[in-house]
């Protein structure tokens, strides 16, 4: 995930000449030179030329899910004692219930 943009360096000067496609804190890299782990893209970011591929997520959506008799198919995270939201973080959807069958429709 971005956290922030360092003022003058790669990503700043990036968004400078295109600012229709600027990388924003909070987006998620996908991949690096097509690594998609954490181990491979963190040994791929010191390589001399790099690609890096971005995703991002929009802050809140909703939707209807019918449960039925299966499960719902995701793991999230609560929020934490004294918060003051109601939302959820999903933090991975699983193969089989009621959302994957949702993404599939």
């Amino acid at each position: 995930t971005v956290r922030r943009i360092h003022e003058g360096l790669l990503l700043h000067r990036w968004n400078q000449k295109y600012p229709s496609i600027a990388v924003m804190p909070q987006d998620r890299i996908v991949s690096v030179n097509g690594e998609t782990s954490l181990d491979t893209m963190q040994r791929e970011i010191k390589s001399s030329k790099i690609v890096i591929k971005f995703m991002r997520y929009p802050q809140t959506f909703s939707l209807t899910l019918r449960k039925g008799d299966r499960r719902l198919g995701f793991r999230f995270e609560r929020p934490t004692d004294g918060s003051k939201t109601e939302e959820v973080r999903f933090t991975e959807v699983l193969a089989d219930g009621a959302l994957p069958d949702y993404n599939r429709e």
